[in-house]
């Protein structure tokens, strides 16, 4: 059997920012008008879950997605843009519709005005990162 290995770079990826570390240019970058696609890498710990499902208070703060992507849409609603789709490339099983509820209980909590605008602007598609493997 033979192998070959292909590689090709694909430009699509701009730029790559760590929130905690450049929190003032992701909010700035959620806001900005010519974004319209946030693509997001939440650990399983990273959506804050509690054991029932629910949005963990405790761990969703200031340090949280919730908050960069809250601090992001509040400034492109203030702005008058269009919401965003945010797409969250993990593997967790319906993690799009997850995102949705979580983020929309934490606006609820934080930022009960930017709820309907959240749900009628934005969307949270569901997609599964595919795991690609060969059978020796």
């Amino acid at each position: 059997m033979i192998f070959s290995t292909v590689c090709q770079v694909i430009g699509s990826v701009r730029e790559v920012l760590v929130a905690p570390y450049e929190a003032e240019t992701v909010i700035d970058r959620l806001a900005a008008p010519d974004t319209h696609i946030a693509s997001l890498t939440i650990t399983e710990k990273g959506y804050c879950r509690a054991g029932e499902g629910t949005l963990d208070w405790q761990r969703a703060d200031d340090s949280s997605v919730f908050h960069f992507l809250a601090a992001g849409l509040r400034r492109r609603r203030d702005a008058g843009l269009s919401g965003l789709t945010l797409l969250s490339c993990d593997n967790l099983t319906e993690n799009g519709s997850l995102l949705a509820r979580l983020m929309a209980a934490y606006l609820d909590r934080h930022d009960p005005a930017l709820v309907s605008w959240f749900e009628s602007e934005c969307t949270c598609p569901p997609l599964e990162e595919q795991k690609v493997w060969m059978d020796p």
